[in-house]
């Protein structure tokens, strides 16, 4: 095959050649098959026994069998029969491939149960191949606005095998864009170099033959539909777990790249065949011939393994193999027919040929079915009766290979064709997937080279599913068998071994394992019980002489006609400040397996039967709690607990329950039946078409899987929430503040009134005047309000339901709830400023007869640049009761009242017989202020002079002004003086 061709299955086919290679020493005819195997890989090799050794494995229900935790009896027996022939030596032609695919990775078959399903990981790093020449490759990235990948400037979404064709994807906005459907790859380092394959493959087996699956998809229907070509037409399959072909229904594998190259699986795989054949029978030959363009006869011959030498000899041949060109596999084909000419005829001999090779002939301009044509002469006189050579085909096919199944069917026609006399039917040709099968190969065909078997191992590998009982453990162990953990493909198993003589004329070795399911998750028909290939005998040398059989059990699946039904009912209806509901939990089931007969008449017992030793779970909405009645209830209840976690949510489980059988429709047998009697926590706000429980995890259960899930009725739960009142005071002349007054009068979020769960409503918040009718508007609308007085608002909630209630209404879950509102009151106390301007004057500059001294003082308010934005005014008048003898100073004062927060600038008009002689401010005052000259400036609701954060204390400011009498000889009883006012306000 050409390099730049993909291979998958080359490891495989090597290890399959070389054991079928080997021959049966026993007798003429090799008998092998490779089947399905039910761990990770699919393929996996069953040995069929060596000549003279019979071996069966049967399975039997246990004694005092119970369906409902079913146990069965594993016996395993080996013995040998009588005249027993020597095997005969081989000489072995391997012919081996060595173009240059073989340097590519290996490719295998997976188990895999999610056809069609899964989707790229969006934070995975995928590639797409626009160019169409598999060497340009660009990544993809997820786009999460548009829910889709981009790449190269256009929307892609991927699709197994797309190769640009075109499609719609709505956006999660709701916008409608063109896409590309394209195949998606994978990048990995492999030998120095950038790998890419694409994500998923899928393939079938067909007969001996490896498929691959394409897919055809509907983007119309969203339609996936599977299928293969042959002769030119499209025929399309089902995928389903277990099927073989019928209906055109196949089991599905996986195809992904092992790290590991084909040559040096060949390599590895031959060499310890070779070890193996010269350990067991040193008087075969083995000549290796690999071909690539061309034809190398490595060892010049057959050459014997009776000594060391000879075998490291034959091992550096294929050490050396080194994969390069195109594959003369006819070329390779007729040195084999020279090779096996050149022998002398002997009957005791037997000759083989092991062709592996990992795709069709392919030479210079040569159509490759001309190659196969030359190549089939050469096999059929190799078969013929005067060479008498017995040919293993071994194909390690790639992608190109399982497509099209030429090179397959060149393979199948190349080998001796099966023995169908032979029970089971003998195989020449082998498809190999995958690194390990090859080994596996090779131990069946050693495994016939010699009949040796004291110190012979019997292993028997519990399928998964099952697991041993630990009796039966305890019985094996006393009788010497070991029992351990082995990895196989990445899958733990339990097995069991004895080490054993089986002698002739004996009735040799017999053991039994008793195992269960692992859990009633495990059901079926047809469920095997072992894995197939590997359990089996082993020889002294460790080689599989002979796998058995693989039987099976019938599991009864509990949940099939199990029912179920659940109601919830609001124990008081009409109250709507009652949020009480009753949850009744009912099962049966209608599962005929289960009936017991009565021995005496021969009928049914119904209600004797039935689901056994089941757990019965419900899981209460978060939303919801027992009621306190019913926790008391259940105390003195047997079987029965009420279950809360660390969050507060609670679970109602039942043990050791007994879900009875009973006939459809049946009214004379009761059915399984609880009460739960539960409310809706303080914390919900309530709302309709509510569900009860959780219905995913609410449950029938057995051994902790479950078998069915409760329905999810629903409630009508009342609304139930308040506004709280607040209160706060600010200055006068600050708007009202609204920074978290809702959060503080109704927050749903702390604490979550739907805990956790989908919203059940939405919320409308309206400001209202004190009257409640007076309509404000929304907290920006309050926000802009400067009352004057303390004032009172009104914040009305109203809650709207999203759902209508009528479902859950109609089942007696309680009457819809409307649209639910609840008032908080929200009250906004005012802080008044003061200003206090005192006059002072000396008593004895006082004289009456020139008139009252009058002064005018001035308090004006600024604005941040000092602007004056309000004045007001207001004078004092000394008369002369306010003279009292004696004292120095004669006071009177003003007081400018009801102030706005800010800054304010007090001082005195100009007056008659007075000048300014000093001013100060009474700190004793809590207002903060400063003397700027003649005139005193206060900071009132003000922290400090340079702190404007308002402070509810500091609300009174007073300043005090001293006059000094000037000389008045120039003045008169009745001189005026004229000050001129501006109003600002």
């Amino acid at each position: 095959m050409k390099k730049g061709r993909k291979k998958i299955a080359l490891i495989i086919a090597l290890g399959l050649l070389i054991n079928l290679v080997l021959g049966n020493v026993y007798a003429e005819n090799i008998t092998s098959s490779i089947k399905k195997h039910n761990a990770k890989t699919t393929i996996n090799p069953v040995v069929q026994s060596i000549e003279g050794l019979e071996i069966n494995k049967v399975v039997n229900n246990v004694k005092d069998f119970d369906i409902h935790n079913p146990q069965y009896d594993l016996t395993l027996t080996a013995k040998i029969k009588a005249g027993i022939e020597s095997g005969k030596p081989l000489d072995i032609a391997m012919v081996l491939d060595r173009s240059g695919s073989m340097n590519e990775r290996i490719t295998n078959t997976y188990e895999t149960s999610d056809i069609g399903k899964r989707t790229p990981n969006i934070n995975g790093e995928y590639y797409v191949n626009f160019s169409g020449d598999l060497i340009n490759y660009e990544r993809v990235s997820y786009n999460s606005s548009a829910g889709v990948w981009e790449a190269g400037g256009k929307w892609i979404k991927y699709l197994m095998g797309g190769a640009g064709q075109y499609g719609k994807h709505i956006t999660p906005g709701g916008q409608t864009i063109d896409v590309e459907f394209r195949e998606f790859y994978e990048k990995t380092q492999f030998d120095g170099k950038d790998i890419y394959t694409p994500w998923i493959r899928y393939c079938i087996k067909r007969g001996d033959f490896i498929q691959q699956i394409n897919l055809h998809y509907d983007n119309v229907n969203d339609e996936s539909m599977w299928y293969y070509f042959e002769g030119g037409y499209a025929h399309y399959v089902t995928p389903e777990k277990g099927a073989t072909g019928e209906n055109d229904r196949y089991e599905f594998y996986e195809l992904k790249e092992e790290n590991v190259k084909k040559i040096e699986v060949l390599k590895r795989e031959a060499n310890k065949f070779i070890d193996e054949v010269a350990t067991k029978s040193s008087d075969s030959t083995i000549d290796i011939i690999s071909f690539d363009t061309d034809v190398s006869n490595d060892t010049k011959g057959f050459i014997s393994l009776d000594s060391q030498n000879k075998v490291n000899s034959i091992k550096e041949k294929v050490d050396a193999l080194t994969p390069i060109s195109a594959t003369s596999t006819d070329l390779a084909l007729a040195e084999a027919l020279n090779a096996m000419k050149s022998l002398p005829i002997n009957n005791n001999r037997k000759r083989v040929v092991v062709l592996i090779t990992d795709g069709e002939p392919s030479r210079g301009s040569i159509e490759p079915e001309e190659l196969i044509r030359d190549a089939l002469v050469y096999t059929d006189t190799l078969k013929s009766p005067e060479v008498n050579s017995y040919i293993y085909s071994l194909g390690i096919f790639s992608d190109a290979e399982l497509a099209n199944l030429k090179a397959q069917q060149f393979m199948k026609d190349a080998a001796t064709p099966e023995d169908t006399t032979s029970n089971p039917t003998k195989k020449y040709f082998f498809n190999c997937m995958g690194s390990n099968s090859l080994s596996g190969v090779f131990d069946q065909i050693i495994g016939e080279i010699g009949l040796n078997l004291d110190n012979s191992k019997v292993k028997d590998y519990i399928d998964p599913k099952f697991v041993i009982t630990e009796e039966s453990k305890a019985l094996l162990i006393s009788q010497g068998a070991e029992i351990t953990m082995e990895i196989i493909d990445g899958v733990s198993y339990e097995v069991v071994i004895w080490n054993t003589d089986i002698k002739p004329n004996t009735e040799g070795f017999t053991g039994t394992v008793t195992i269960k399911p692992k859990d009633s998750s495990v059901y079926g028909t047809g469920l095997p019980t072992n894995i197939e290939g590997v359990s089996a005998v082993y020889d002294s040398t460790g080689a599989n002489i002979g796998s058995f059989p693989l039987p099976n059990v019938d599991i009864v699946n509990l949940a099939d006609e199990l029912h179920q039904e659940k109601k919830s009912i609001k124990v008081d209806e009409f109250n709507t400040s009652d949020r009480t509901y009753k949850i009744t939990l009912t099962a049966w089931t209608t599962l005929q397996k289960l009936e017991i007969i009565d021995p005496n008449t021969g009928l049914t017992d119904y209600g004797a039967s039935g689901v056994k030793n089941a757990t019965v779970k419900d899981y209460l909405d978060p939303r919801f709690e027992p009621t306190q009645k019913f926790l008391e209830d259940i105390k003195a209840t047997p079987d029965v607990q009420a279950i809360q976690d660390v969050s507060g949510n609670w679970c109602i489980e039942w043990s050791n329950q007994f879900i009875p059988y009973m006939k459809v429709d049946d009214t004379t047998i009761a059915k399984w039946s609880k009460e739960i009697e539960v409310r809706a926590k303080d914390e919900f706000i309530g709302g309709n078409d509510i569900t009860t429980n959780i219905s995913s995890i609410s449950g029938i259960y057995k051994d902790d899987n479950k078998l069915i899930e409760f329905d999810k009725p629903t409630v009508n739960v009342p609304i139930k929430f308040n506004v709280r009142d607040k209160e706060t005071t600010i200055f006068y002349g600050e708007n009202v503040p609204t920074t978290g007054v809702e959060e503080f009068m109704f927050n749903a979020k702390t604490p979550d009134c739907f805990l956790g769960q989908e919203e059940t409503g939405t919320f409308l918040y309206t400001w209202f005047k004190e009257d409640g009718t007076t309509l404000i508007g929304n907290i920006s609308d309050l926000s802009k309000i400067s009352p004057r007085n303390t004032e009172v608002y009104k914040l009305k909630v109203e809650f709207i339901p999203n759902k209508i209630g009528d479902i859950s209404q109609g089942s007696g879950g309680g009457i819809k709830v409307e649209n639910t509102s609840s008032i908080g009151s929200y009250t906004v106390n005012i802080v008044k400023g003061q200003v206090n301007a005192i006059k002072k004057l000396r008593g004895s500059e006082i004289w009456f007869p020139n008139g009252d001294p009058i002064f005018t003082f001035k308090l004006e308010r600024l604005d941040e640049r000092d602007n004056v934005v309000e004045e007001l005014y207001d004078v004092v008048r000394f008369e002369k009761n306010d003279v009292i003898i004696g004292d120095e100073y004669t006071s009177k004062s003003v007081s400018f009242q009801g102030l706005k927060k800010g800054k304010y600038r007090l001082s005195e008009s100009q007056n008659l017989r007075y000048n300014f002689e000093s001013n100060a401010i009474n700190i004793l005052k809590p207002c903060k202020g400063e003397q700027l000259g003649e005139n005193l400036v206060f900071y009132v609701g003000y922290e400090d002079i340079n702190n404007s954060t308002t402070n509810l204390s500091n609300n009174e400011g007073e300043g005090i002004f001293i006059n000094q009498k000037v000389s008045d000889k120039y003045f008169t009883h009745t001189d005026v003086l004229k000050n001129t006012i501006n109003i600002k306000k």
